[in-house]
C-alpha cells in the first residue's frame, strides 16, 4: 500500500497548539477526522500526518481546511495558515519506514522533549497501548517486535545514540508512592484532557478519584476539592465500577515519560485550586469575625 505524507502549518509568529487546553482540544478532532491515519502527530504550529494513497487528495484537503478553519474560530484569533503543498509519496516500505520515525521524532529534534514517548499529541505513544496502528506498520515494514521498532526509533541524537528502553509494563507496585499531583497528571496524561476535567466532566473524575482510592490515598477533603464536589459525592464515586481506563492512567504513573507533558499544567491546576480555596477560607473568617463583632456579647450589659 502506498502512503502520503501531508504537513499543514500556522505562518509565523502563530502557535495555535502551543498551550495543553488548544492542543487538547484539537487532538482528538484530527484523530477522529484520520481515522486511517498511519501516524499523526500535532506540533505547536504544525501537524504531520501520513494517510493511504487510497484516500482521495481532494477529499483530505478539504477536511484539512475544515479543521484549520475550526481551529481559529474556536481560539477566536485570525490565525494564518500556509497553503497547503502536495504531500510527499511514499512510494516503498525503506521510505515508509524513514518517514515514521521521522515524524516521531519531530518533537525530539525541535528539543520539545527528549524522548518521543514524551509527546502527548502523537499516534507514536499509542502503540505501546495496543493500538491497531501497530498492527499494520509491524506488516508493513517488517518489524520483528514493538520492542525492536522503539530501538529503532528512538536511537537518534536528539534521544539517545543507544536508544531508550520501551515502556515500563503496567503495575501497581510501581505506583505505591504516587503523589496525588502524580496521579492526577497521569489521569491527564491518559485522557488528555486538561486538569480541569475532573471538576466538569464525569470520566475524567471518575479515573482520578479510583485512582487514588486504588493507590490508598484516604485524604478524602483534599480530592474532594479538587473535584470540587463533596466528600458524599466522592465516597458514592468510589464505590462505582472501576473504570477499564484505569490501566492506562496505572501505565503512565508506571513510566514518567508517559505523564511528563502534564507535569506542569497540572501543577498549574492544583497551585489555583489550593489558592481558590485558602481565598474562600479567609472569606469565610472576616465574615465570622464581622457577625462576631457586630453581635452585642451576652455579658457586655
Amino acid at each position: 500500500m502506498n502512503f502520503r505524507h501531508w504537513v499543514f502549518r500556522a505562518e509565523h509568529p502563530h502557535q495555535p497548539f502551543k498551550s495543553f487546553e488548544d492542543a487538547s482540544d484539537f487532538w482528538p478532532r484530527l484523530k477522529a477526522s484520520f481515522t486511517d491515519a498511519l501516524a499523526l502527530i500535532l506540533m505547536p504550529n504544525h501537524a504531520h500526518l501520513l494517510l493511504p494513497a487510497s484516500l482521495d487528495p481532494e477529499l483530505a484537503k478539504n477536511k484539512l481546511h475544515a479543521l484549520m478553519n475550526q481551529c481559529s474560530r474556536r481560539i477566536n484569533s485570525k490565525i494564518t495558515w500556509q497553503k497547503l503543498s502536495a504531500p510527499t509519496e511514499i512510494w516503498d516500505r525503506f521510505h515508509l519506514k524513514r518517514q515514521l520515525r521521522y515524524v516521531a521524532l519531530n518533537p525530539c529534534r525541535k528539543n520539545l522533549c527528549t524522548d518521543p514517548l514524551e509527546w502527548r499529541w502523537s499516534t507514536y505513544r499509542e502503540l505501546f497501548d495496543g493500538s491497531h496502528r501497530y498492527t499494520a506498520i509491524a506488516n508493513l515494514i517488517r518489524e520483528p517486535s514493538l520492542k525492536a521498532y522503539h530501538q529503532y526509533v528512538s536511537s537518534d541524537p536528539s534521544v539517545s545514540i543507544t536508544g531508550t528502553p520501551p515502556p515500563l509494563k503496567k503495575s501497581l507496585r510501581n505506583c505505591e508512592l504516587a503523589s496525588l499531583e502524580g496521579i492526577l497528571a497521569s489521569v491527564v496524561a491518559a485522557t488528555g484532557k486538561h486538569p480541569r476535567a475532573i471538576q466538569t466532566k464525569r470520566p475524567p473524575r471518575l479515573l482520578f478519584v479510583q485512582a487514588c482510592e486504588q493507590l490508598g490515598w484516604t485524604k478524602t477533603q483534599i480530592i474532594a476539592d479538587l473535584c470540587d464536589i463533596s466528600t458524599r459525592g466522592l465516597r458514592r464515586l468510589r464505590h462505582l465500577p472501576a473504570s477499564s481506563e484505569l490501566q492506562h492512567v496505572f501505565a503512565c504513573l508506571s513510566d514518567p515519560r508517559l505523564s511528563v507533558a502534564a507535569n506542569q499544567v497540572t501543577q498549574d491546576f492544583i497551585n489555583q485550586v489550593r489558592s481558590s480555596k485558602q481565598t474562600e477560607q479567609r472569606r469565610k473568617v472576616g465574615r465570622l469575625s464581622e457577625d462576631s463583632s457586630s453581635t452585642p456579647h451576652p455579658y457586655s450589659q
